[in-house]
């Protein structure tokens, strides 16, 4: 399968237009000692309850964290977030909350954590990133958080407007975990150059445990050729990460109407593993060319894995890996539909050369894989 020459050069340019993330091994920061809440700064360093946007912002401080209570802020203020921490933070949400940043003409975000991000609680948050609308290169992010992040308990949902170049819903500089009964959505589109749901560019994981949910979109990406695909899930290309889904916690990836080349999921030095009863869903739809999973390889021991490629105007791959996958139980459904030129249901990655000549093991489990070949005229 050809694809464009160059294309890994083009893998990183996204996230790290975003900033530059800690190295690993650095130390991130320590406990936020203040956090800007539209224009209100609230001090870290006692008790506090404040009223803001028709809700409570309170601060425990023996607990270290803060709970947003019914709060609804639009931050009016050109390229700037609605919820700066300047460190470490832990978010208690109580009821629905709505977090929206200022339109950017430079880089920016709807909320900005430069530490590690901890959510709990029964309640929602939102956070919509406000557009970009400017000729110079930059992006609008929903979420950016400098560390890692974590979610336990409480819904997350993060919107991207549009942009006249990139944009990215959550960007996260450590790994990521979502667990209990935590939920995550991270949707981006409509843009004029990259589009990305969720990105990770330093060598990190996503693991989804217990019952938690992550879910992760991007969409109507006009991207012209000379700009490269877009991603509904993308992992550094250069280092060893890991995307784990395991008891009952659930995956989605998705890319769907780019311009020109589309990953549901593109981890290339990513292994995948599904156990338990988790499931894994990777789609990528109408582009030019289609890879719904391209990764280092996948290990099935239970759950669902389920990677979907259709509508392409020219490639379509179901599942691209450079080593071997395995199945030792569960489902395995790999499906590559409806391309003008040629659909792979399981392929050698065309970014980095692959070092397997064997595509699939198979152990135990259920496995379907389709290939609908051609429809060229």
């Amino acid at each position: 399968m050809k694809r464009k020459a160059g294309l890994s050069s083009l893998i990183l340019i996204l996230c790290l237009m975003v900033v530059l993330f800690s190295l690993p091994g650095m130390a991130l920061a320590a406990d936020a000692n203040s956090v800007q809440i539209g224009d209100t700064t609230i001090p870290l360093d006692a008790n506090a309850s404040v009223s803001i946007g028709g809700g409570t912002v309170s601060y425990d401080l023996a607990s270290k964290v803060l709970t947003l209570d019914n709060v609804n802020v639009t931050q009016e203020t050109i390229n700037t977030p609605a919820l700066v921490a300047n460190g470490d933070l832990t978010l208690n949400l109580v009821g629905v909350n709505t977090l929206r940043g200022a339109n950017m003409t430079s880089t920016g975000y709807g909320m900005h954590v430069l530490g590690e991000l901890t959510i709990q609680g029964s309640g929602q948050l939102t956070v919509i990133a406000g557009e970009y609308n400017s000729e110079d290169d930059g992006s609008n992010t929903g979420l950016k958080v400098d560390g890692n992040f974590s979610i336990s308990s409480g819904t997350l949902l993060i919107e991207c407007s549009a942009s006249t170049k990139d944009s990215n819903g959550l960007v996260v500089g450590g790994d990521i975990n979502v667990s209990g009964t935590g939920k995550v959505s991270a949707i981006t589109g409509t843009v004029a150059k990259q589009a990305t749901g969720t990105c990770l560019p330093n060598s990190t994981s996503i693991t989804v445990s217990g019952q938690g949910e992550f879910y992760t979109k991007a969409s109507f990406c006009t991207t012209l050729k000379e700009y490269g695909p877009c991603y509904g899930f993308f992992a550094n290309a250069n280092n060893p990460n890991a995307i784990t889904i395991a008891d009952e916690g659930s995956f989605t990836a998705i890319c769907e109407t780019p311009k020109v080349q589309g990953f549901g999921v593109l981890a290339v030095e990513g292994t995948i593993s599904v156990s338990g009863s988790g499931t894994y869903s990777a789609i990528c739809r109408n582009s030019e060319h289609n890879d719904a999973t391209n990764a280092n390889y996948a290990e099935v021991r239970g759950g669902t894995f389920s990677s979907f490629s259709d509508t392409a105007l020219n490639t379509s791959t179901g599942l691209a890996t450079r080593n071997t996958s395995t199945v030792f139980g569960g489902n395995f459904i790999v499906q590559a539909m409806s391309a003008k030129n040629a659909s792979n249901g399981i392929t050698n990655s065309s970014i980095f050369s692959a070092t397997s000549d064997t595509l699939l093991k198979i152990e135990g489990g259920n496995v379907l894989i389709t290939c609908d070949n051609t429809t060229s005229e």
